[in-house]
């Protein structure tokens, strides 16, 4: 210590008979100096509703390590208040009688052994890493960390409670679940928010909201699902918004109640960087009530080979929009993702192209209307849309490799050009009219032949027409029998 400036004493508790109870609080702080540290290596007791260890100064600030377990006296009745540089619990906190709240103000804070609180729960204010390497379990309680460094955590239990995660650096969660679920019928909100990356394992809510916000980096869930189910209240809205990319696993914000009235949670994601993957199945539908729309906000990747969406509800159904484009996920192997769409009554709106670096597998549309306002690119596999009301065909359709195109409504079709490439086109409206005159029905096929005075440098290919295009078919059910007609092209 340099000469002038005042350090408190250290602190070690120990005990010959393996207990140490507390009944005031531990002051090792220096108003114009160095504060010192507090060890704690027998079991420690609270023994009054609030004890304060403080080890905080002016130039420096002791820290506090625990090396035994502490407990209260009374179930849920006591709290401890640390404030102090590094804080370090290396055994329990609460195994046999749970604290009310622990309140941590200090610098890097880590914990490698279960804390069991009641239902006041945890705070902590870190002015470091927080490093959480096991389970956290409260009552009801709130878990509320801000931390200037890392956020790490494993399993976090609230029965009820609030878990609220801010790091000014990044938030990874995906060694364990954040589960706020009560054994009622709902849960706590969840919310992330982080600076740069946050990674997530599974999210459990109950039917609360589900939050993540990255200002400056990437959002991953793909390591588990984001559940905000309910099962007999609405399900819980989810937002994601990151100025990088998002990469999403399974998400669900269904409600399986029994009310005509209940809603499913709405989802609605967006990306800085215009980049979602979208590697898992998404599900906002009601089983009696209402389902909720979903909204992409940004271009999206299909990394994997089928994913579906579903926002049907019993009473009314969620629309999906797509703000930006669709691909799939491997270029070098175009036409292997495929995604369908179950709306029930809700509309599906596609606002940019689809496949226009990697064209989908098939495409797969049940919903009320059906949009589309730029080309859509499928090959091996097929569009087929069955729409409960009309279905707008805005720009080119284009199919290959045996990819027909069927098209059912209740109402009207409008189409733009449809070229399949030798697949077949089918139009049915049930009550509606057809309209194509925006563009060209084309199911003419072209195959390729080597010409004949080809360079040694490598193959030479023209292009002929097929002599036998396949079927175009028109069927309006209102007016009677159907219409096929054969063009060509």
């Amino acid at each position: 210590m340099r000469e002038g400036i005042p350090k408190a004493e250290t602190v070690n508790l120990t005990s010959a008979n393996n207990t140490v109870t507390v009944t005031n609080n531990i002051n090792t702080s220096a108003t114009t100096g160095q504060g010192n540290n507090i060890t704690v290596s027998a079991p420690l007791q609270i023994a009054q509703p609030t004890i304060t260890f403080n080890t905080t100064g002016s130039t420096g600030s002791g820290n506090i390590i625990f090396n035994n377990t502490i407990n209260g006296i009374t179930p849920g009745s006591n709290t401890l208040i640390l404030q102090a540089g590094n804080i370090n619990f290396n055994d329990s906190v609460g195994n046999l009688i749970p604290l009310n709240s622990l309140n941590i103000t200090g610098g890097n804070i880590n914990s490698i052994a279960p804390i069991n609180l009641a239902n006041s729960g945890l705070t902590i204010n870190a002015r470091g890493d927080v490093n959480l390497a096991n389970i956290l379990t409260t009552d009801n309680g709130i878990i509320n960390i801000l931390a200037t460094g890392n956020i790490t955590t494993r399993d976090m239990t609230t029965a009820g409670g609030n878990i609220t995660l801010e790091s000014s650096n990044n938030i990874d969660t995906t060694a364990g679940i954040l589960n706020s679920l009560s054994t009622a019928t709902t849960g706590g909100s969840v919310n992330l928010t982080a600076t740069n990356t946050i990674n997530t394992g599974t999210i459990i809510t109950g039917g609360e909201t589900i939050n993540l916000t990255s200002t400056n980096g990437a959002i991953n869930t793909q390591a588990g699902i984001l559940n905000s189910s309910a099962s007999d209240n609405n399900g819980g809205n989810q937002t994601l918004n990151a100025s990088g990319t998002i990469t999403l696993g399974d998400i669900n914000t269904s409600t399986a109640s029994n009310s005509n009235n209940s809603q499913a949670g709405t989802l609605d994601i967006s990306s800085g960087n215009n980049t979602i993957n979208l590697t898992g199945d998404i599900n906002t539908s009601a089983t009696q009530g209402q389902g909720s729309d979903v909204n992409f906000n940004a271009n999206v990747i299909l990394p994997e080979p089928n994913i579906i969406i579903n926002t049907k509800g019993d009473n009314t159904s969620g629309n999906v929009t797509f703000n930006g484009t669709i691909n799939g996920g491997i270029d070098s192997n175009a036409g292997s993702n495929s995604l369908t769409l179950e709306t029930g009554t809700g509309d599906t709106t596609f606002n940019q192209s689809i496949g226009d670096n990697v064209p989908l597998q098939n495409l797969t549309i049940n919903s009320g209307n059906v949009i589309t306002q730029s080309p859509v690119n499928v090959e091996n596999g097929g569009i087929n849309i069955n729409a409960t009301q009309n279905v707008n065909l805005g720009d080119t359709i284009t199919t290959d490799n045996n990819s027909p195109v069927n098209v059912v409504a209740t109402g009207e079709i409008t189409t733009a050009n449809i070229i399949s490439n030798g697949s077949r086109i089918a139009l049915t409206s049930n009550t509606g009219n057809i309209n194509t005159a925006s563009g060209i029905l084309n199911s003419s096929f072209y195959h390729r032949r080597r010409g004949r005075n080809q360079p040694k440098c490598g193959p030479k290919f023209n292009y002929r027409r097929s002599k036998y295009p396949h079927r175009i078919q028109f069927r309006n059910q209102s007016s009677g029998s159907p219409n096929p007609r054969r063009k060509y092209n």
